[in-house]
């Protein structure tokens, strides 16, 4: 019995990073304004508990790193998404409207904390994505420093 439901659990977290990839491909694709690699990272860490989604997180950022290289360090953010999530999930925060608030506000400052210094070494405060871009260099015109213009590009595609 305990057979079928390690099989089970295995199936769930490869569905789930396949999800992760999938949303990755995704938004990249379509340039969207959101990072669709953490909603595999998130069901599972709320389904399965924060070791699972922190594994999700991680697994999905390592295979996409075939594709571009830095999405490898950005897994660092998903690993705290899932640990997260699980722990919200665990202590019944969903079941409130104040306690996913404060979860997804957790979430997001987290993410902003992890993603904001990685995007100042790797990438020059550079997001990634076009949308956040595009807010940095509107900001950097206005000559807002850079290191505040980074900040609020992150913090647009965060809250997206």
């Amino acid at each position: 019995m305990k057979n079928k439901k390690t099989w089970k659990i295995v199936l769930f977290i490869t569905l789930c990073v396949c999800l992760n990839i999938g949303g990755k491909f995704l938004s990249v694709w379509l340039e969207l304004p959101v990072w669709l690699d953490a909603f595999g990272t998130a069901l599972c860490a709320y389904i399965a508990g924060p070791v699972c989604g922190a594994i999700v997180g991680f697994t999905g950022n390592i295979a996409y790193c075939v594709v571009n290289r830095l999405s490898a360090i950005y897994s660092l953010a998903s690993v705290a998404l899932g640990i997260i999530v699980g722990i919200a999930s665990q202590k019944k925060w969903f079941d409130r409207f104040y306690g996913f608030m404060k979860t997804a506000s957790l979430a997001v400052f987290t993410s902003l904390a992890v993603s904001y210094p990685l995007n100042l070494i790797m990438d020059k405060g550079y997001t990634g994505n076009k949308w956040g871009n595009a807010l940095i260099d509107y900001l950097l015109e206005k000559d807002v420093p850079m290191f505040v213009s980074s900040l609020l590009g992150q913090l647009s595609i965060e809250f997206a």
